[in-house]
């Protein structure tokens, strides 16, 4: 995923916040918090990530960690934008 397009994610997730009617300042720490959902990709082998073609199950399951890798590397961050930073990472494919 490229900066914009993870740019652009964000401010969705804002918006949204915003539609479901919660306040400017909530919806704000939603988008600086989605921002960081993909960070836990960082750690998932290259090899995996450009790999042409299609993915072995064990490759797969190995990029879908990257979620739980994530919400872990965030673990630090303190009050609430460092809860709903390590929520968004750890959930945002649950669906």
């Amino acid at each position: 995923m490229s900066y914009s397009e993870a740019k652009a994610g964000a401010r969705l997730a804002e918006l949204l916040a915003l539609e479901l009617g919660l306040a400017p300042e909530q919806a704000g720490q939603i988008r600086a918090a989605a921002a960081l959902r993909d960070i836990g990709v960082q750690k998932i082998p290259a090899t995996i990530l450009y790999k042409p073609g299609k993915l072995t199950e064990a490759d797969y399951q190995t990029v879908k960690n990257h979620t739980r890798i994530g919400a872990g590397l965030l673990s630090d961050i303190q009050g609430t934008l460092g809860e709903m930073a390590r929520l968004i990472t750890e959930f945002h494919h649950e669906w």
